[in-house]
C-alpha cells in the first residue's frame, strides 16, 4: 500500500508539472519598508526621502517606484517596474544604507494570488569629488531571488529580480546591471526587470517520485492474469 500511495503522490505531482502556467498577465505594485538606521520618511509608501539636507537650499535623497502592467512567459525577464531617483546633498552620518522594496504582484489571468515579496536595495552614498562619476551615489540589488513562493495547481513559483535597464536621466548602470548609479543633485529613472519560474523539486524528491512510479509500474505487471 506504501508503494501504491507513492506512486500515486509521484503522479500527481508530475501531472501537475506539466501543467504549470507558461503566460502570466497582470499588473506591479511596490512600497518602501524597513530601512536601516538614518534619517527617512515614507515608510510603507511608493515615494522614500532619506537623509538630513546639508544646507538649507539642499533636498533629501527621494526615490520612488511605478508599477506597471506585465505579460510574459515563465523565465522571460517583464519590466517589474521604474525606479525614480534623485540624489540630493545630505549631512554624513545621515543616510541609512538600506531599505526594502516591497513587490507586490497582481495576477489576472490566470487566476492565482497576489505575491509579494521583499528585495533589499542597498543605498551608497559616496563622498563627492570633482568626478562626477565617482561622486555619483547609487543603488544596489543585494538578494536577487524571492523566499516567498506562490501555487498554482500543485506547482510553485517564485519571483527573481533580472537587474536595471534602460536608464536615463542623469545617471548610468553597472556593467552587471544590479547598480543604479545618480549624479550628484541630477534625477535619473532605470527600470527594474525580474522574471517568474517554477519552482523545480530537489534531485532527492525526483528520485523517490520516479521509484514510486517504477514500483506502480511493478506492481501492474504482477497483478496482470497469467
Amino acid at each position: 500500500m506504501k508503494k501504491i500511495a507513492l506512486a500515486i503522490a509521484a503522479c500527481a505531482l508530475l501531472c501537475n508539472a506539466a501543467q504549470a502556467a507558461d503566460n502570466l498577465q497582470g499588473s506591479t505594485s511596490a512600497i518602501f519598508t524597513n530601512p536601516s538606521a538614518g534619517e527617512h520618511d515614507g515608510v510603507g509608501s511608493r515615494t522614500f526621502t532619506w537623509g538630513n539636507p546639508a544646507q538649507a537650499d539642499d533636498s533629501a535623497n527621494r526615490l520612488s517606484f511605478r508599477g506597471n502592467a506585465f505579460s510574459t512567459l515563465l523565465d522571460t525577464p517583464f519590466k517589474l517596474g521604474t525606479l525614480s531617483y534623485f540624489n540630493g546633498s545630505t549631512t554624513r552620518g545621515s543616510n541609512p544604507d538600506a531599505v526594502d522594496l516591497r513587490a507586490t504582484l497582481q495576477f489576472s489571468d490566470p487566476a492565482m494570488p497576489l505575491l509579494t515579496a521583499a528585495f533589499k536595495l542597498g543605498l551608497n552614498n559616496t563622498n563627492n569629488t570633482r568626478d562626477a562619476q565617482a561622486s555619483a551615489d547609487y543603488l544596489s540589488l543585494g538578494s536577487l531571488d524571492s523566499d516567498q513562493t506562490f501555487s498554482l495547481n500543485g506547482v510553485s513559483y517564485r519571483l527573481h529580480i533580472e537587474g536595471f535597464r534602460n536608464v536615463s536621466g542623469g545617471g548610468y548602470l553597472s556593467a552587471s546591471g544590479r547598480e543604479f548609479h545618480v549624479m550628484e543633485d541630477r534625477r535619473a529613472r532605470a527600470d527594474l526587470y525580474a522574471s517568474v519560474s517554477a519552482v523545480v523539486p530537489e534531485a532527492q524528491t525526483w528520485g523517490m517520485l520516479l521509484a514510486g512510479l517504477g514500483g506502480l509500474g511493478l506492481l501492474a505487471r504482477r497483478r496482470q492474469p497469467q
